[in-house]
């Protein structure tokens, strides 16, 4: 039996990833993104889909990444990490996965990849991460 779970901003949670959890309960997770050709992870706090928190950071660079089409609710919930989030994040990132040989960094580009099938954004794992610990003001917009 497949079941599938509707979220206000059309995410199953067939369609996601969680990648891991920082330590003030921020998941970050890879969504099945069709229509966006920027590949961006979510970090969210709280039950889906009425996060108490919601930022999403791009993968290839220290940007925010905000979905330019979403509904004003999910814009209004968007925030920025603080220096501590950042820094945790990019440490995460860095460590070894608890599940394979790779790291969590390694494991997320996987993540997208097998997540987003159809998209033109691929990763190899050797692609080199970005200092997640200073993400910058400057935001990228997207589908």
């Amino acid at each position: 039996m497949d079941i599938k779970i509707e979220t206000e901003d059309s995410h199953s949670l067939l369609e996601m990833a969680s990648i891991g959890r920082l330590s003030d309960e921020l998941v970050i997770r890879v969504f099945e993104e069709q229509s966006s050709i920027i590949p961006h992870i979510h970090l969210t706090k709280g039950s889906g889909p009425d996060w108490s928190f919601e930022s999403c950071v791009c993968i290839e660079y220290n940007k925010y990444f905000v979905h330019k089409y979403k509904s004003a609710v999910i814009q209004s919930r968007s925030q920025k990490l603080n220096k501590l989030q950042m820094s945790e994040l990019d440490s995460f990132l860095r460590s070894g996965s608890s599940i394979s040989s790779i790291t969590n960094w390694q494991y997320l580009l996987d993540a997208w990849n097998r997540n987003n099938v159809d998209s033109i954004c691929k990763f190899s794992l050797t692609l080199t991460q970005p200092d997640f610990s200073k993400i910058t003001d400057t935001q990228i917009e997207g589908v």
